[in-house]
């Protein structure tokens, strides 16, 4: 799916939302800064307890892997496969292979209701606190610890109060750790490094 493509649909489940919005409010739209808190409170609320806690894309050889469940991402980075799958050829950005890991739930449940797919669509926004995204491309590892950091990241193709981190990482690339502008200034959470290097196998 196209950048423009994952901003309409985005744009699109946010519209009954926005509307009520409007209209509760003698100010009406409120700006960016306004909905990302209104989608913060909602991930945090009942309705969505079962948001995901982990997210990891890998972008490789002409596909992308997407994986919602650490365990399985581990499990892949040992044996090269992924128990059950969604495959959609082509149908990257770019023209890229998707493939979306399932969880044996999932697998029953048909096209489209799977996390990892609906996290990489914008349709799903993983929790706040707790939260470990991972998103791998040529250029660098991107490591998330907020879900609306990554779905930020998502929409607008960059991310802000960015920390450089020194992990040992998975190859040559550089580590980007995004955490917001409150905790960029702090020094470089161990834990979330730590968690990158156990799922990716490498040494502590």
């Amino acid at each position: 799916m196209t950048l423009p493509g994952r901003l309409l649909r985005f744009a699109l489940a946010l519209l009954p939302a926005a509307l009520v919005s409007a209209c509760a409010t003698a100010e009406g739209w409120r700006g960016v800064d306004s909905e990302r808190a209104y989608e913060v409170a909602a991930a945090q609320s009942p309705a969505r307890a079962q948001a995901p806690a982990t997210y990891f894309e890998i972008h490789r050889d002409g596909r992308i892997l997407v994986f919602s469940q650490a365990d399985a991402y581990q499990s892949w980075r040992r044996t090269g496969e992924i128990s059950q799958v969604l495959t959609q050829v082509g149908a990257g950005p770019h023209g890229e292979t998707l493939i979306f890991q399932l969880t044996a739930a999932e697998a029953g449940q048909g096209e489209g209701s799977g996390a990892a797919q609906r996290l990489f669509g914008g349709e799903l926004m993983g929790i706040e606190a707790g939260f470990h995204g991972e998103i791998h491309r040529r250029d660098a590892v991107w490591i998330f610890t907020r879900g609306s950091l990554l779905r930020e990241f998502q929409l607008r193709g960059y991310a802000t109060c960015v920390t450089s981190a020194a992990t040992g990482g998975t190859s040559s690339r550089p580590v980007r750790l995004v955490q917001g502008c409150a905790a960029a200034s702090v020094s470089t959470p161990r834990a979330v490094l730590a968690r990158h290097r156990r799922w990716a196998d490498l040494p502590e």
